[in-house]
């Protein structure tokens, strides 16, 4: 859990504020799920570890999902403006 009070810290957020979950279902990286304690419909996030054997360049993996999720909005965006 070290790492994912520092990642709380790198985002801004206050690792006492959440309740952490580690999600046990995958079978590659490392899955957590932080909820905010004591605020009804309170912010939820995931932080994911990624797997450095299966994926030896992280970096161009989230470069791909961001252009993914880039160009999957631009898809949406214009459908809904037409």
């Amino acid at each position: 859990m070290k790492n994912v009070k520092e990642l709380t810290q790198a985002f801004g957020l206050n690792y006492e504020d959440f309740e952490i979950k580690e999600i046990k279902a995958g079978h590659i990286n490392d899955t957590f799920f932080l909820q905010e304690k004591n605020v009804d419909g309170g912010k939820g996030y995931i932080f994911q570890r990624v797997n450095t054997y299966v994926f030896k360049e992280p970096l161009k993996v989230m470069f791909n999902i961001d252009k993914v999720s880039t160009h999957l909005k631009s898809k949406i965006d214009r459908s809904s403006s037409t």
